[in-house]
């Protein structure tokens, strides 16, 4: 059995990793922990398994079509007008962000803007999808959690 070195016997250059050291949790029997097995601890004793952060996105932080090609291609700023003037054509219609939101995935290829800018929109389509899927899963947790608890009642 390999014992743990002392950090004052360790040479400088091998003690700088040490304090970044992490050890394997110790199940309650006094061995490691596999990761499923520490999942299960958690189980047992009631804790919360996962915690969803908020993440912000760069769609989340802009308010218009023109804002939304400043952040994501601030190099083609000299073509922007155009771009937009031939998304607000009466033929396409698309003049805000809540529109690109409400684009079919297959309908971006017909846009007449260039490639990179149906990328985007892309994007904000798939941010927008992994967002519904977020809230689906909180919903569906939730829905666990209340069940659970109302079965204990």
């Amino acid at each position: 059995r390999r014992q743990a070195a002392d950090p004052a016997s360790v040479a400088p250059s091998a003690r700088a990793g040490l304090d970044r050291l992490e050890l394997a949790p110790m199940a309650p029997n006094g061995r490691p922990a596999t990761m499923e097995r520490l999942e299960s601890l958690k189980d047992d004793f009631g804790t919360s398994k996962r915690s969803l952060k908020v993440q912000l996105s760069c769609v989340d932080n802009v308010g218009s079509l023109y804002e939304l090609l400043q952040m994501m291609l601030p190099d083609k700023e000299p073509f922007f007008q155009k771009w937009i003037m031939a998304l607000a054509d009466p033929s396409v219609c698309v003049t805000c962000l809540d529109d690109v939101r409400r684009l079919d995935p297959v309908d971006i290829t017909t846009l007449p803007v260039p490639p990179l800018v149906k990328g985007v929109f892309r994007e904000v389509l798939a941010q927008e999808d992994t967002r519904k899927k977020e809230q689906q899963l909180v919903l569906s947790e939730t829905t666990r959690r209340a069940k659970a608890f109302l079965s204990q009642q």
